[in-house]
C-alpha cells in the first residue's frame, strides 16, 4: 500500500513539474478555420482597417491561402479608392 502512494505521488509530482502545453497561436487557428470562417476574419480585419496588431496572423494566413485574401484586399482597396468619402487615416491607425 505504501509502494503504491509513493508511486502515485511521485507521479503527480513529476506531472507538476511539467509546463502546461502551449497555447496555439491566433496565427495558427486561423490558418485551421474553414474558408468561411477565414473570409470573416479576413473582412473584419479589411473593415478594421488593417490594425498593427492584425498583421502577423493577416500575414500568415495571407502565405498559407493567397488565393483566398490577396483577392479579398484588392477588392478592399479598389472600395476605398473609389469612395467619395476620403478614408480618415487617423481614424484607423495610431496616429
Amino acid at each position: 500500500m505504501q509502494f503504491a502512494l509513493a508511486a502515485v505521488s511521485a507521479e503527480l509530482g513529476i506531472a507538476q513539474q511539467q509546463p502546461a502545453p502551449r497555447q496555439e497561436s491566433l496565427a495558427n487557428r486561423i490558418v485551421r478555420m474553414s474558408e468561411a470562417e477565414q473570409i470573416a476574419y479576413t473582412n473584419s480585419v479589411l473593415d478594421q482597417g488593417m490594425q498593427v496588431d492584425d498583421g502577423e496572423p493577416l500575414g500568415v494566413l495571407i502565405r498559407a491561402r493567397r488565393s483566398l485574401v490577396l483577392p479579398m484586399m484588392e477588392r478592399k482597396i479598389e472600395e476605398v479608392l473609389k469612395s467619395e468619402v476620403p478614408l480618415d487615416l487617423c481614424s484607423v491607425c495610431c496616429c
